[in-house]
């Protein structure tokens, strides 16, 4: 997992569109707000399943599209910044919401297929960890300089015990498996019981209801 250097907010800036951006502290903070980890990503999507299983023909899809948006070419590599605002949907650069109706309205996009239907539960989850669960998290992470990457590392292998998400996935690729590795320590900032509640939380609602919610 990639290490997260510590935060100047009087300087950070981020190239985007061709431009350097500065931010402030508060647009800091949403432009660069982290999202579920990838192993959470995967749970919801096993749990979602588990949940639902006759709204789910093709696992192994849904799985996929439940963590598409963080990755490009063949999930080889992880996105940049400026390309995750647009598989978001991101509503602009210090926005910390979605812009669901882009999402729908979005012409290649069938909700019926299950990729898609793995693509918006993570829009899904992204939505709520920052602006309903993990904000405070979040921030007093951020200000500490850490981040919550080495607590993602610490609770991943727990997370795909408990939801028995497979070890391996045909999609798997090394980048993918290199956001799944596990560090050994005790975690900071993340509580294991909250973060299982957000997994049950997200993979409740079927996609119909999700869509009701937010479309």
């Amino acid at each position: 997992m990639v290490e997260q250097e510590a935060v100047n907010f009087e300087v950070a800036s981020s190239s985007l569109a061709g431009g350097a951006i500065f931010l402030g502290r508060e647009s800091y903070f949403l432009y660069n707000k982290l999202m579920p980890s990838v192993s959470m990503h995967l749970a919801i999507a096993k749990r979602y399943a588990d949940n639902h299983p006759n709204d789910i023909k093709d696992l192994a899809r849904f799985m996929r599209g439940s963590i598409e948006p963080d990755f490009k070419k063949n999930l080889a590599e992880i996105r940049t910044r400026k390309e995750k605002m647009d598989t978001h949907f991101y509503e602009k650069i210090d926005s910390d919401c979605i812009d669901f109706p882009k999402f729908f309205n979005n012409a290649p996009i069938k909700i019926e297929d299950d990729y898609w239907k793995g693509y918006f539960l993570h829009l899904v989850a992204d939505q709520l960890f920052y602006n309903d669960d993990f904000r405070s998290e979040y921030v007093t992470a951020c200000e500490s300089g850490i981040y919550l990457y080495n607590d993602y590392s610490i609770i991943t292998p727990e997370i795909l015990r408990k939801y028995k998400v497979a070890p391996e996935y045909d999609f798997y690729t090394d980048k993918v498996r290199e956001y799944l590795t596990n560090r050994d320590g005790e975690l900071e900032f993340l509580n294991p019981t909250k973060v299982f509640a957000f997994i049950e939380k997200v993979a409740a609602p079927n996609v119909s209801e999700n869509i009701e919610r937010f479309r």
